[in-house]
């Protein structure tokens, strides 16, 4: 055995390999490893269990919200997906035969920013292929946020469009905005407790368009 730990070559007995760190070495390492830390644990999507799986014509909706909560947001993006058809439908490249659009629903905003951390001022994201939002007991309009990412939704997965960055805002606004009623989205009257349109005494303070540029 000794015979097999001399180079052959040198006549000089190799040393076993060790790990050899030095505090310098070991601190780095140690910052390296908080440091990853603290990125996993602020950035990294959290895992989720939704509690209801609701199928309807068009949608998968995964959900933690309370089961009528689900239903009347499945109900409103249903609504939001005939008024789009309606518009948008004669477009040559548009699909009305298409998979179920996927749709998770949060309970609260808390749970939501709990799973998705690091969204900034976002109240809810579409990134296919899921359309991600909460449900805002607490507003007026607690569907406005998800109709907002729908229509994005709508426009990539079943409208196929590709449209500059002002315009694909603008055309989810548009309809995200406008006004819910039992059985249609009524598209371009204005609800007033949507996201925008709430500021809108803030930011237009004169009747003359001119004064609130």
């Amino acid at each position: 055995m000794a015979d097999a730990l001399r180079d052959q070559t040198t006549g000089l007995k190799k040393q076993p390999f060790r790990w050899n760190f030095k505090s310098g070495q070991t601190r780095w390492l140690f910052y390296s490893l908080v440091l990853l830390g603290i990125a996993a644990w602020k950035y990294f999507p959290r895992p989720w269990h939704p509690s209801i799986t609701l199928e309807t014509a068009h949608h998968i909706i995964y959900s933690s919200a309370s089961r009528p909560q689900t239903d009347d947001t499945a109900h409103a993006v249903n609504l939001l997906y005939n008024a789009y058809s309606n518009r948008m439908g004669t477009l040559p490249q548009f699909q009305r035969q298409h998979p179920k659009l996927k749709v998770k629903l949060f309970k609260d905003r808390d749970e939501f920013r709990w799973i998705n951390p690091d969204l900034g001022w976002a109240e809810a994201y579409y990134r296919e292929p899921y359309c991600r939002a909460y449900f805002s007991a607490a507003e007026i309009n607690p569907y406005h946020w998800m109709l907002h990412e729908s229509v994005h939704q709508l426009n990539r997965e079943v409208a196929h469009l590709k449209l500059e960055k002002w315009l694909e805002e603008g055309l989810a606004e548009y309809f995200s905005t406008s006004r819910l009623t039992a059985n249609a989205l009524v598209v371009g009257k204005i609800d007033p407790n949507t996201y925008p349109v709430w500021w809108i005494d803030e930011i237009a303070t004169s009747p003359d368009l001119s004064e609130n540029i």
